[in-house]
């Protein structure tokens, strides 16, 4: 069986290769428990909570160490692990157009 980190990652990495969380989601989306998002969601949080940032960032960071996705739970996961190999990400996310994508 693979660790907890690396199927975490998997199911991450999965919800972004199949587009199911291409961008951030609606407000009615956001709350539900119930969605692709809120999988996806939960699975960064899982990822941060093991502090395993090379899962991470296999799940949401393309080649070029930039986010797959633009969408707050990126930037909250990838700022709450404190690793500098995040910071070209974070501040790719910090330029984003998306207020979402910035503030929550």
């Amino acid at each position: 069986m693979r660790p907890l980190p690396s199927r975490s990652a998997a199911c991450c990495r999965r919800s972004c290769s199949r587009g199911r969380s291409p961008s951030s989601p609606g407000d009615e989306d956001d709350v539900k428990r119930d969605t692709a998002s809120a999988a996806f969601r939960l699975g960064l949080h899982a990822l941060v909570r093991l502090k395993a940032y090379p899962a991470l960032s296999a799940a949401v960071l393309d080649q070029g160490a930039q986010p797959r996705v633009r969408w707050w739970p990126v930037a909250f996961a990838l700022s709450r692990l404190e690793d500098k190999r995040a910071l070209p990400a974070l501040l790719t996310l910090a330029r984003a157009v998306s207020v979402r994508a910035r503030l929550r």
